[in-house]
C-alpha cells in the first residue's frame, strides 16, 4: 500500500487478540517524507521562501534574507534528564544515535525541512529547537495546539511561528507527536528561537518536527498548519491496527484483572501486510506511565 511498516505491534494477550500500532519507524517515515509527503506538503503552501542550507551542520546560519541569526537548532532530552543538544543534521533517511536509545534524523526536501526522534522504551521527554532568530525583537510570534490529525486521533500538532518581521523570512514550526499533555513553550522575543514541548519523566516513542519560511514575513494562519500535519500523516501514517470490539475501558479492565499496568505494553512483530489477528505472542513488557 505504499505505507512504511510500523517498528512494531502492540498486542495484549487477553484471552482475545488486539493490537495497536506502537509507533512508526522513522527511517521509513523519512523515505516516505522524501518521496512523496515532502513535495504534497510544499504543494499545500504559498508564498514559500526557499531558505539557505540546512543539509550539514548543527544550525542555520542565516538562511538568506535575514531568516536567522544562527538558528534551528535541534535538542532532545530523555524522560531520566539526559539533554542530547545541538544535534548533527544528518540529510539521510536513516536513523542515527543520538543517546540512550533515542535515534534521530534529519531531511530536506526543496523547502521543507524535517527532524524525526524515535525512542523504542518512550524515553522522549522534551523536544525543543534553540538559537536565534533574524527578526531581532521586530514582527510577531505565535504558537498554539492544533488537536488532533484528522488523519488519526494518535497524533496531535503544535505550532509556532515567528512573522511581519519587514524582509525577513517568517519561520513556520509544526511538532507533531503522541499524547496531548505536553507544557508548550516558546522564547520570550521573536529573536529567541526556543520552541519547546515538555512532558517530563512520561514520554513518547515519536516525535516529528517541521519546518518552513515564508517570502517576506508572510503569516501563515492556523489551517496552514493544520493542513501541514494532515498531509504529513496522510503520507506516511502506517495505521492503528486496533480492534473495534476492544475499546481502552474493555483492556484497561482485562489488564488490571491480570495486574498489568495499563500502558504496559507487548512488543511484536508481525510479518510483511497489516495484521488483523495473531493467537500467539511472544512478549516484551515495557512500563507505561
Amino acid at each position: 500500500m505504499g505505507y512504511p511498516r510500523p517498528a512494531s505491534i502492540v498486542v495484549m494477550w487477553l484471552g482475545t487478540l488486539g493490537q495497536i500500532a506502537c509507533g512508526m519507524d522513522i527511517s521509513a517515515v523519512a523515505s516516505s517524507f522524501a518521496s512523496t509527503a515532502a513535495s504534497a506538503i510544499s504543494a499545500t503552501l504559498p508564498n514559500k521562501y526557499s531558505f539557505a542550507h540546512g543539509y550539514t551542520g548543527t544550525y542555520i546560519a542565516d538562511g538568506g534574507n535575514d531568516m536567522y541569526d544562527h538558528g534551528n537548532t535541534i535538542n532532545v532530552m530523555s524522560t531520566s534528564g539526559a539533554s542530547y543538544s545541538l544535534l548533527p543534521y544528518t540529510q539521510k533517511t536513516s536513523a542515527t544515535a543520538a543517546g540512550g536509545d533515542i535515534t534521530y534524523l534529519t531531511y530536506r526536501w526543496g523547502n521543507v525541512w524535517l527532524a524525526a526522534f524515535s525512542s523504542p522504551s518512550n524515553s522522549l521527554g522534551t523536544y525543543f529547537t534553540s538559537g536565534n532568530n533574524g527578526a531581532d525583537g521586530g514582527g510577531s510570534q505565535a504558537y498554539g495546539y492544533l488537536g488532533q490529525s484528522s488523519v488519526t486521533s494518535s497524533y496531535k500538532g503544535w505550532y509556532k511561528k515567528v512573522y511581519n518581521a519587514g524582509a525577513d523570512p517568517s519561520i513556520n514550526e509544526l511538532i507533531i507527536t503522541t499524547d496531548s499533555s505536553w507544557v508548550h513553550s516558546i522564547g520570550s522575543s521573536t529573536d529567541n528561537g526556543e520552541h519547546r514541548l515538555q512532558k517530563g519523566n512520561c514520554g513518547v516513542s515519536e516525535i516529528y518536527y517541521i519546518m518552513w519560511a515564508g517570502t517576506s514575513g508572510y503569516d501563515y494562519s492556523t489551517s496552514y498548519f493544520t493542513n501541514v500535519m494532515n498531509t504529513f500523516l496522510q503520507k506516511v501514517y502506517t495505521g492503528d491496527f486496533l480492534s473495534p470490539v476492544l475499546s481502552e475501558s474493555f483492556l484497561k479492565q482485562k489488564m488490571a484483572s491480570a495486574r498489568l499496568a495499563w500502558g504496559a505494553v507487548v512488543a511484536w512483530h508481525p510479518p510483511e501486510g497489516q495484521p488483523s489477528e495473531a493467537s500467539t505472542a511472544s512478549a516484551e513488557y515495557y512500563r507505561g506511565c
